[in-house]
């Protein structure tokens, strides 16, 4: 009798602990998640929007949200796009219930300085104070707000982005998914008869924490593209690639091989498919023109 007491007290004691356990997580996973939205400092909150909401403002917001930011966030705000498929940390869908009490103030705030643990790029050399607010109040119109605004029938054009402009964002971007900064690296990439090769050095041959991020990274490269992923480039370029389609499709006729080298490392791309040749070359010669790394985009003998 006295060890039945003592199990029931036991399952007694086992069933409050577990309780109070599965309570404490739901809170720190609540509390979690709650914190993940809050980027901005609480002096951003009470920032005020000098625009009105006016169909014009909206309009222009509406073209430098398209350019800026609708490759990951969609142009309908849901973040339903490739680009925001391939990353680790999703866009915020800002249509969505975490954007609930988000002021402009805020989202001015992560407009102007981004968000780096989320690869999210800051605009505050990239667009004016006026144009970040108006990007502000299109976001602001996606949550919901301004309804009335925003459905004016000629939408205004996107800005013209210039090269420099968007060399500078594919770069920004390249330090968030390589790891290590394109200041003191050098990439080149080079198409072969049969192939290519992707290379990344180390400017200094000193350097050996850029060394062995180049080495990291192409290691994780060369496994990920030899099962047909090619997400990273997805997410740099905020667009797949020329190529990369044909490259997926025929995985199976492509070879990938790390070369380590004295500064960094090269991934040296092989087949005996003609239209995966073909891909490869678009693949690189696309590369070598949107990092504006001067490569010859004319195909060398393999000896």
């Amino acid at each position: 009798m006295r060890e039945k007491r003592k199990l029931i007290y036991l399952g007694i004691v086992v069933g409050l602990l577990a309780t109070v356990w599965a309570v404490s997580s739901m809170t720190t996973a609540t509390a979690h998640e709650g914190h993940k939205r809050k980027n901005a400092p609480a002096s951003a909150k009470k920032l005020k929007n000098p625009l009105t909401a006016t169909d014009e403002n909206i309009s222009q917001g509406r073209a430098l949200f398209t350019q800026h930011c609708a490759s990951c966030h969609g142009e309908d705000g849901k973040a339903k796009t490739d680009v925001a498929a391939g990353m680790k940390r999703k866009p915020t869908d800002l249509t969505g219930k975490a954007m609930h009490g988000i002021t402009d103030g805020e989202v001015y705030w992560a407009i102007t300085n981004g968000i780096k643990k989320a690869g999210m790029l800051a605009y505050k050399t990239k667009a004016s104070d006026q144009e970040r607010w108006q990007m502000t109040l299109y976001v602001k119109h996606l949550m919901g707000e301004h309804p009335q605004a925003g459905h004016s029938e000629h939408t205004a054009a996107p800005p013209q982005q210039s090269h420099n402009e968007h060399h500078a964002e594919v770069n920004q971007r390249a330090v968030i998914v390589m790891g290590f900064s394109h200041e003191k690296t050098t990439h080149h990439f080079r198409l072969k008869s049969d192939g290519g090769v992707i290379e990344v050095a180390a400017n200094d041959p000193n350097d050996a924490a850029s060394r062995d991020q180049i080495r990291s990274h192409l290691n994780h490269i060369t496994q990920k593209f030899a099962v047909g992923d090619f997400t990273a480039p997805l997410l740099i370029h905020a667009k797949t690639p020329p190529g990369v389609p044909a490259m997926k499709q025929l995985k199976a006729a492509l070879k990938y091989r790390l070369e380590t080298t004295e500064r960094g490392a090269r991934i040296r791309i092989t087949t005996s498919n003609t239209k995966a040749l073909a891909a490869v070359h678009d693949f690189l010669r696309f590369q070598i023109s949107d990092h504006k790394t001067g490569d010859s985009v004319e195909v060398e003998k393999t000896p």
